[in-house]
Protein backbone atom coordinates (compact mmCIF):
# COMPACT_ATOMS: atom_id res chain seq x y z
CA UNK A 1 0.00 0.00 0.00
CA UNK A 2 2.98 2.19 0.58
CA UNK A 3 4.34 1.66 -2.37
CA UNK A 4 1.41 2.39 -4.84
CA UNK A 5 0.88 6.02 -2.17
CA UNK A 6 4.25 6.74 -2.97
CA UNK A 7 4.25 6.43 -6.54
CA UNK A 8 1.20 7.80 -6.84
CA UNK A 9 2.70 11.21 -5.10
CA UNK A 10 4.92 11.08 -7.13
CA UNK A 11 3.53 10.67 -10.27
CA UNK A 12 0.71 13.62 -9.46
CA UNK A 13 3.75 15.92 -8.62
CA UNK A 14 5.58 15.49 -11.88
CA UNK A 15 1.61 15.60 -13.75
CA UNK A 16 1.27 19.28 -11.50
CA UNK A 17 4.69 20.08 -12.56
CA UNK A 18 4.11 19.75 -16.42
CA UNK A 19 0.72 21.14 -16.61
CA UNK A 20 1.46 24.32 -14.75
CA UNK A 21 0.90 27.30 -16.36
CA UNK A 22 3.94 28.79 -16.08
CA UNK A 23 5.01 32.43 -16.73
CA UNK A 24 7.43 32.95 -19.71
CA UNK A 25 11.15 32.75 -17.90
CA UNK A 26 12.17 34.83 -20.63
CA UNK A 27 10.64 37.59 -19.79
CA UNK A 28 12.36 40.71 -18.18
CA UNK A 29 10.62 42.96 -15.92
CA UNK A 30 13.42 44.83 -14.14
CA UNK A 31 10.82 47.19 -12.40
CA UNK A 32 9.39 44.01 -10.15
CA UNK A 33 13.25 43.01 -9.09
CA UNK A 34 14.04 40.90 -5.80
CA UNK A 35 10.04 40.90 -5.01
CA UNK A 36 8.65 38.68 -1.87
CA UNK A 37 6.94 35.73 -1.75
CA UNK A 38 3.28 36.66 -2.56
CA UNK A 39 0.35 34.86 -4.53
CA UNK A 40 1.03 36.32 -7.83
CA UNK A 41 5.03 35.34 -7.36
CA UNK A 42 5.05 31.85 -4.80
CA UNK A 43 8.69 32.39 -4.43
CA UNK A 44 9.18 36.20 -5.37
CA UNK A 45 11.23 37.35 -8.08
CA UNK A 46 14.98 37.21 -8.89
CA UNK A 47 17.35 40.08 -10.38
CA UNK A 48 15.97 40.43 -13.53
CA UNK A 49 12.20 40.08 -12.52
CA UNK A 50 11.67 36.78 -13.69
CA UNK A 51 9.14 34.18 -11.61
CA UNK A 52 11.17 32.10 -9.52
CA UNK A 53 8.79 29.44 -8.83
CA UNK A 54 8.43 28.98 -13.12
CA UNK A 55 12.30 28.81 -13.08
CA UNK A 56 12.03 26.34 -10.67
CA UNK A 57 9.24 24.52 -12.30
CA UNK A 58 11.37 24.36 -15.46
CA UNK A 59 14.19 23.36 -14.09
CA UNK A 60 11.98 20.64 -12.41
CA UNK A 61 11.03 19.34 -16.27
CA UNK A 62 14.70 19.40 -17.57
CA UNK A 63 15.79 17.14 -15.09
CA UNK A 64 13.24 14.78 -15.38
CA UNK A 65 13.96 14.77 -18.85
CA UNK A 66 17.54 13.86 -18.30
CA UNK A 67 16.91 11.32 -15.25
CA UNK A 68 14.43 9.68 -17.91
CA UNK A 69 17.11 9.43 -20.66
CA UNK A 70 19.67 8.38 -18.69
CA UNK A 71 17.73 5.09 -17.01
CA UNK A 72 16.27 4.86 -20.17
CA UNK A 73 19.72 4.31 -22.50
CA UNK A 74 21.09 2.35 -19.26
CA UNK A 75 17.95 -0.03 -19.22
CA UNK A 76 17.57 -1.03 -23.08
CA UNK A 77 21.47 -1.41 -23.76
CA UNK A 78 22.40 -2.87 -19.83
CA UNK A 79 20.23 -5.31 -19.00
CA UNK A 80 20.01 -7.11 -22.55
CA UNK A 81 23.42 -7.08 -22.56
CA UNK A 82 24.28 -8.36 -19.38
CA UNK A 83 21.55 -11.31 -19.67
CA UNK A 84 23.12 -12.62 -22.87
CA UNK A 85 26.79 -12.04 -21.39
CA UNK A 86 25.32 -14.78 -18.41
CA UNK A 87 23.40 -16.97 -20.94
CA UNK A 88 25.93 -17.42 -23.32
CA UNK A 89 28.96 -16.76 -21.25
CA UNK A 90 32.40 -17.69 -24.10
CA UNK A 91 33.42 -14.72 -25.99
CA UNK A 92 29.64 -13.40 -26.07
CA UNK A 93 30.62 -12.49 -21.76
CA UNK A 94 34.29 -11.21 -22.75
CA UNK A 95 33.24 -8.84 -25.19
CA UNK A 96 30.01 -8.04 -23.46
CA UNK A 97 32.20 -7.17 -20.23
CA UNK A 98 34.94 -5.32 -22.59
CA UNK A 99 31.95 -2.94 -23.60
CA UNK A 100 31.04 -2.25 -19.73
CA UNK A 101 34.20 -1.86 -18.60
CA UNK A 102 34.91 0.85 -21.10
CA UNK A 103 31.28 2.53 -20.08
CA UNK A 104 32.31 2.83 -17.07
CA UNK A 105 35.85 4.09 -17.34
CA UNK A 106 34.48 7.32 -19.59
CA UNK A 107 34.18 10.23 -17.75
CA UNK A 108 30.39 11.62 -18.53
CA UNK A 109 31.50 14.89 -17.93
CA UNK A 110 33.62 14.38 -21.02
CA UNK A 111 31.32 12.71 -22.91
CA UNK A 112 28.36 15.62 -22.06
CA UNK A 113 30.81 17.86 -23.05
CA UNK A 114 31.25 16.11 -26.45
CA UNK A 115 28.01 15.49 -26.84
CA UNK A 116 27.00 19.21 -26.38
CA UNK A 117 29.64 20.33 -29.10
CA UNK A 118 28.21 17.87 -31.65
CA UNK A 119 24.52 18.24 -30.79
CA UNK A 120 23.51 21.35 -28.40
CA UNK A 121 22.65 21.86 -24.93
CA UNK A 122 19.35 19.71 -24.72
CA UNK A 123 18.48 17.93 -21.42
CA UNK A 124 17.64 14.32 -23.57
CA UNK A 125 21.30 13.91 -24.90
CA UNK A 126 23.08 15.16 -21.88
CA UNK A 127 20.95 12.41 -19.99
CA UNK A 128 22.27 9.64 -22.62
CA UNK A 129 25.91 11.05 -22.22
CA UNK A 130 25.44 10.54 -18.41
CA UNK A 131 23.52 7.44 -18.79
CA UNK A 132 26.47 5.57 -20.33
CA UNK A 133 28.14 4.95 -17.05
CA UNK A 134 25.42 3.04 -16.16
CA UNK A 135 25.15 0.94 -18.67
CA UNK A 136 28.20 -1.09 -17.16
CA UNK A 137 25.99 -0.90 -14.09
CA UNK A 138 23.15 -2.46 -15.35
CA UNK A 139 25.32 -5.15 -17.54
CA UNK A 140 27.02 -6.46 -14.72
CA UNK A 141 23.81 -6.57 -12.29
CA UNK A 142 22.07 -7.94 -14.64
CA UNK A 143 24.80 -10.83 -15.50
CA UNK A 144 24.77 -11.79 -11.44
CA UNK A 145 21.41 -11.56 -11.58
CA UNK A 146 20.66 -13.92 -14.49
CA UNK A 147 23.41 -16.43 -13.73
CA UNK A 148 21.52 -16.95 -10.21
CA UNK A 149 18.70 -17.55 -11.74
CA UNK A 150 20.09 -20.00 -14.58
CA UNK A 151 20.56 -22.37 -11.64
CA UNK A 152 16.94 -22.15 -10.83
CA UNK A 153 14.99 -25.79 -11.35
CA UNK A 154 12.10 -23.88 -13.94
CA UNK A 155 14.78 -22.67 -16.10
CA UNK A 156 16.19 -26.33 -16.50
CA UNK A 157 13.12 -27.61 -17.10
CA UNK A 158 12.79 -25.35 -19.65
CA UNK A 159 15.63 -26.05 -21.53
CA UNK A 160 15.57 -29.39 -20.98
CA UNK A 161 11.97 -29.50 -22.46
CA UNK A 162 13.37 -27.81 -25.35
CA UNK A 163 12.25 -24.19 -24.93
CA UNK A 164 14.05 -22.13 -27.14
CA UNK A 165 16.83 -19.32 -25.59
CA UNK A 166 14.67 -16.71 -26.91
CA UNK A 167 11.56 -17.99 -24.87
CA UNK A 168 13.57 -18.69 -21.99
CA UNK A 169 15.20 -14.79 -21.63
CA UNK A 170 12.32 -13.25 -22.98
CA UNK A 171 9.57 -15.07 -20.81
CA UNK A 172 11.28 -15.96 -17.67
CA UNK A 173 14.32 -14.14 -17.27
CA UNK A 174 13.45 -10.66 -18.03
CA UNK A 175 10.43 -10.77 -15.53
CA UNK A 176 12.54 -11.45 -13.15
CA UNK A 177 15.04 -8.35 -13.36
CA UNK A 178 11.72 -6.17 -12.53
CA UNK A 179 12.47 -5.13 -9.05
CA UNK A 180 16.61 -5.30 -9.79
CA UNK A 181 16.02 -2.56 -12.68
CA UNK A 182 13.39 -0.05 -10.68
CA UNK A 183 16.23 -0.13 -8.11
CA UNK A 184 18.57 0.67 -9.90
CA UNK A 185 16.92 3.56 -11.86
CA UNK A 186 16.20 5.15 -8.81
CA UNK A 187 20.51 4.81 -7.81
CA UNK A 188 21.26 6.32 -11.10
CA UNK A 189 18.41 8.69 -10.86
CA UNK A 190 19.95 10.30 -7.50
CA UNK A 191 23.43 10.36 -9.40
CA UNK A 192 21.88 11.87 -12.58
CA UNK A 193 20.31 14.91 -10.76
CA UNK A 194 23.72 16.06 -8.88
CA UNK A 195 26.07 15.59 -11.87
CA UNK A 196 23.41 17.32 -14.66
CA UNK A 197 23.25 20.09 -11.61
CA UNK A 198 26.76 20.29 -11.63
CA UNK A 199 27.06 20.05 -15.27
CA UNK A 200 24.74 22.80 -15.86
CA UNK A 201 26.41 24.88 -12.68
CA UNK A 202 29.58 25.12 -15.09
CA UNK A 203 27.65 25.79 -18.46
CA UNK A 204 27.54 22.51 -19.75
CA UNK A 205 24.42 21.36 -19.75
CA UNK A 206 22.43 24.32 -21.27
CA UNK A 207 23.08 27.91 -22.29
CA UNK A 208 22.71 30.89 -19.33
CA UNK A 209 19.12 31.64 -20.34
CA UNK A 210 18.19 28.16 -19.89
CA UNK A 211 16.41 27.77 -16.02
CA UNK A 212 18.22 24.78 -14.76
CA UNK A 213 18.69 24.57 -11.08
CA UNK A 214 22.51 24.37 -11.66
CA UNK A 215 22.01 27.60 -13.99
CA UNK A 216 20.28 29.13 -11.88
CA UNK A 217 22.56 28.68 -8.58
CA UNK A 218 25.68 29.85 -10.80
CA UNK A 219 23.47 33.04 -11.39
CA UNK A 220 22.12 33.78 -7.97
CA UNK A 221 25.59 33.06 -6.11
CA UNK A 222 26.25 37.11 -6.09
CA UNK A 223 23.36 37.99 -4.40
CA UNK A 224 23.63 34.80 -1.17
CA UNK A 225 24.44 37.65 1.33
CA UNK A 226 21.79 40.54 0.04
CA UNK A 227 18.59 37.53 -1.30
CA UNK A 228 19.97 34.20 0.24
CA UNK A 229 16.40 32.79 -1.07
CA UNK A 230 17.33 33.10 -4.31
CA UNK A 231 20.05 30.18 -3.39
CA UNK A 232 17.59 28.69 -1.85
CA UNK A 233 14.66 27.57 -3.99
CA UNK A 234 16.67 25.52 -6.26
CA UNK A 235 19.13 24.41 -3.64
CA UNK A 236 15.80 22.78 -2.14
CA UNK A 237 14.63 21.62 -5.33
CA UNK A 238 17.96 19.58 -5.85
CA UNK A 239 17.29 17.91 -2.33
CA UNK A 240 14.03 17.17 -2.19
CA UNK A 241 14.07 15.68 -5.73
CA UNK A 242 17.73 13.91 -4.96
CA UNK A 243 16.44 12.54 -1.42
CA UNK A 244 12.87 11.43 -2.81
CA UNK A 245 14.67 9.25 -5.54
CA UNK A 246 16.64 8.11 -2.26
CA UNK A 247 13.42 6.51 -1.09
CA UNK A 248 12.66 5.00 -3.92
CA UNK A 249 16.10 3.01 -3.77
CA UNK A 250 15.77 2.44 -0.50
CA UNK A 251 12.43 1.30 -0.58
CA UNK A 252 13.34 -0.86 -3.71
CA UNK A 253 16.63 -1.93 -1.98
CA UNK A 254 14.05 -3.21 1.27
CA UNK A 255 11.30 -4.96 -0.83
CA UNK A 256 14.24 -6.80 -2.81
CA UNK A 257 15.84 -7.71 0.24
CA UNK A 258 12.91 -9.43 1.35
CA UNK A 259 11.80 -11.24 -1.39
CA UNK A 260 13.34 -13.69 -2.81
CA UNK A 261 13.33 -14.91 -6.60
CA UNK A 262 10.35 -16.90 -7.11
CA UNK A 263 10.00 -20.19 -9.35
CA UNK A 264 12.24 -21.95 -6.92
Amino acid sequence: MKKYILIISILLLVLFCFLYPIQNPKIVNLTETFLPMSSQHFFGTDDLGRDIFSLIIIGFRRTILVILASNILSVFIGVPLGIISAYFGGIFKQIIRLIANLCMSIPSFIVALILTMLVGQSPVYIGFALGVYGIGTFVYQSEFLTEQLLEKEFILFEKLSGTSSFNILFRFILPCHSEHIMTLMASQGTSVILSYASLTFIGLGSDITTPDWGSLLFQYRFYIVEHPLLILWPTLAILLLSVTMYILFDYSKQKKSRKEIVYD
